[in-house]
């Protein structure tokens, strides 16, 4: 009886070390799951405010490639005005250059024009069949 009762109490003593053993694992895990529910709180705090700013730089890209698209727009019309300015001075320079080398320089210069006399079948009267007026313009040195 003295045997069973030194193994009963070892068994005890046996199971207590192994409460305890069981017990600092439980406390060990606890610590371990509550570092890891903060990091997983951190973690989720994180992702929502890098959603956040991808969302503000999404809005913030669309913004400039928006502007960027009326800068180009007008650029393109600034372009092409300058284009039809610069064909109207090829004109303009191209003309002039034609009245220097005509035979009749002297005839549009002092704007001296004569047209035909209108046919006496025509009873209109309007301004294209009046005899045009002589301009005073004279060319600028």
């Amino acid at each position: 009886a003295v045997v069973s009762t030194q193994s009963t109490g070892d068994s005890a003593k046996q199971i207590e070390a192994e409460k305890k053993k069981t017990q600092k694992r439980g406390e060990k895990m606890n610590v371990k799951m509550t570092e890891f529910r903060k990091e997983l709180d951190l973690e989720r705090e994180l992702n929502s405010q890098l959603q956040e700013n991808q969302a503000a730089l999404r809005a913030q890209l669309s913004k400039l490639e928006t502007g960027l698209k009326q800068k180009e727009e007008l650029h393109e019309r600034e372009k092409q005005s300058l284009q039809e300015q610069i064909q109207d001075l090829m004109f303009h320079i191209q003309s002039k250059e034609a009245i220097e080398n005509s035979p009749y320089k002297g005839e549009i210069v002092d704007g001296q024009l004569q047209t035909a006399s209108p046919s006496p079948s025509s009873s209109s009267s309007s301004r294209a069949d009046q005899t045009p007026k002589k301009r005073g313009h004279k060319k600028k040195k």
